[in-house]
């Protein structure tokens, strides 16, 4: 906004010839009612003009673009005052949605690594207890045959049911362990890449804020259309314009003078 001395183009609404005076005109055009001019600015001295204030008043753009199919959400109006560095817009961009899917997809992910249970069939659990079971009743047969009351086939079959009870246990326990391995991958893959778009949608959202790079108010907001994919929205500020340290060094020395 502030230039080292050059011709430059203004657009100025409902302005008039005794406002524009002190702008050293070098071109003038009317048309529909703006006046374009041609004005020389002197080193350092911001471009502003307001029919309001024409002598002490500037003017800062804050300029962005956007798809004309990602209309922005824009956080401020006509007549709002506004800070540098204050938010005026949100871009709803492609990657800033892709981003949030992203997001909620890892969530959806994580949480069914962590839901998810081992299969019933081959469970070690009720694999031990009919174990348990089975050594019950070995030790029961042993105790009749003993005593005459059992045949040793029956003694044999008994120990042989545990001893498979036994080998399907030891299988089970095995598919168990390979199976808590694999999930807990699972969850730490779906944690890391939850992570991972949440980094994504923090950049994403940090790059979808506009702020203001000038102070003033609002005076106007307007919007351009440059082809099918490019929309330029500019909003003009108006703010005091600072007195030139010219001006401010000759009233330091008159108020010297005795």
């Amino acid at each position: 906004d502030t230039v080292e001395g050059t011709d430059r183009r203004l657009s100025l609404q409902f302005a008039t010839l005794e406002e524009l005076d002190h702008l050293g005109l070098s071109g003038l055009v009317v048309e529909a009612g703006v006046v374009t001019v041609r004005v020389y600015l002197s080193p350092g001295q911001a471009e502003g003009y307001s029919p309001d204030d024409p002598a002490h008043s500037a003017v800062r753009r804050v300029l962005f673009a956007h798809k004309p199919s990602e209309p922005p959400r824009l956080l401020v109006d006509e007549g709002d005052r506004v800070a540098i560095g204050d938010t005026v817009a949100v871009l709803e961009t492609s990657a800033l949605a892709t981003a949030r899917l992203d997001v909620e997809e890892a969530q959806a992910d994580l949480a069914a690594a962590q839901a998810a249970r081992p299969p019933a069939s081959g469970d070690p659990v009720a694999l031990r207890q009919r174990l348990a079971q089975a050594e019950a009743r070995a030790s029961r047969v042993v105790d009749r045959h003993a005593e005459g009351f059992e045949p040793l086939a029956t003694v044999e079959a008994a120990r042989s049911a545990a001893a498979d009870l036994r080998s399907q246990l030891a299988q089970a326990e095995a598919r168990a362990a390979e199976w808590h391995a694999q999930q807990a991958e699972r969850a730490r893959e779906a944690g890391a890449h939850l992570r991972r778009a949440r980094l994504r949608l923090d950049r994403a959202s940090r790059d979808a804020v506009v702020r203001s790079t000038g102070a003033g108010v609002v005076r106007r907001i307007e919007r351009h259309d440059y082809g099918p994919d490019r929309t330029e929205v500019r909003i003009v500020l108006v703010a005091p314009r600072p007195p030139s340290t010219t001006s401010a060094a000759s009233q330091t020395t008159q108020g010297r003078r005795p």
